[in-house]
């Protein structure tokens, strides 16, 4: 072999026995000496349960009534929460509550992502109380927006049959 072959074949095994005596010295060390701020999140997480219910209310301007309990809906459903009012307004108020005044609005716990239940409290001409549910599908496979919206026996008489 040649003088130089032989140089650079111990300048090889020299340069990769450094590396490896850096490599092992450097794993050996603690994760706490390396990086202070090192926090492991996952195995020092801690669930308190609370009782307490939180209810967001969202209030329709032009409508004057809020909704209890948005929260409910998801985030797409929120995202759209205009054409959730604009369907209630046309196909539900005015379908069957043209002349009752709205006393409280509630976003049923039983929605879900394909279904939001609404259910509502109205006060007819001759002061009489009485409650129905509006119905709205949300489409979460190609529009993602609300699609239809119906009242409770509509929607019984049409999809559970």
């Amino acid at each position: 072999m040649k003088k130089s072959h032989i140089i650079l074949l111990v300048s090889i095994l020299a340069i990769f026995a450094i590396s490896m005596i850096a490599i092992i010295v450097n794993k050996n060390k603690n994760i706490e000496e390396t990086d202070p701020t090192y926090h492991n999140y996952a195995t020092q997480t801690t669930a308190t349960p609370t009782t307490e219910s939180i209810n967001e209310t969202y209030e329709v301007e032009k409508a004057g009534y809020n909704y209890e309990h948005f929260e409910r809906l998801t985030f797409a459903q929120q995202a759209v929460r205009v054409k959730l009012d604009q369907l209630i307004a046309t196909d539900f108020i005015e379908e069957y509550h043209r002349g009752d005044k709205i006393v409280n609005v509630t976003i049923s716990e039983l929605s879900n992502e394909d279904i939001v239940y609404v259910n509502f409290t109205f006060k007819d001409t001759d002061g009489i109380e009485f409650q129905d549910t509006a119905v709205v599908i949300y489409d979460t496979y190609s529009k993602n927006t609300f699609v239809r919206c119906l009242s409770i026996d509509d929607f019984n008489a049409i999809y559970q049959n």
